[in-house]
């Protein structure tokens, strides 16, 4: 990947999702917040293409239709597609993982 593309993805997620860290940093929070890590795991692509991105595009038409075709339907509709886009194009750069996490009770 080089740097404009680099660039691309990181502005996307700076802008839509700033919580985003690495696991390390994640796990660094829930240590600084009492939690013990108990595991981790990246959900596996499927997950995101068949069981998310999938149905949500399949409803893009109907979302649409519901609110009359409005400006606020389309500009939800574009950006969800958006994502799409930059998922199915860094998607070897990406991953969203799950945390199982134990709070220490003093």
């Amino acid at each position: 990947m080089n740097h404009g593309q680099t660039a691309e993805i990181q502005q996307y997620r700076d802008g839509e999702y700033p919580e985003i860290g690495t696991p390390s940093a994640k796990i660094g929070q829930l240590e600084v917040n009492g939690y013990s890590t108990i595991g981790y795991f990246a959900l596996p692509e499927h997950c995101w293409i068949d069981d998310f991105y999938g149905p949500l595009q399949a409803d893009f038409w109907a979302l649409l239709e519901r609110h009359g075709r409005s400006e606020e339907a389309r500009a939800i509709v574009e950006a969800e597609r958006r994502e799409i886009e930059l998922y199915s194009e860094y998607k070897a750069y990406l991953s969203h993982g799950v945390y199982i996490a134990r709070k220490h009770w003093a």
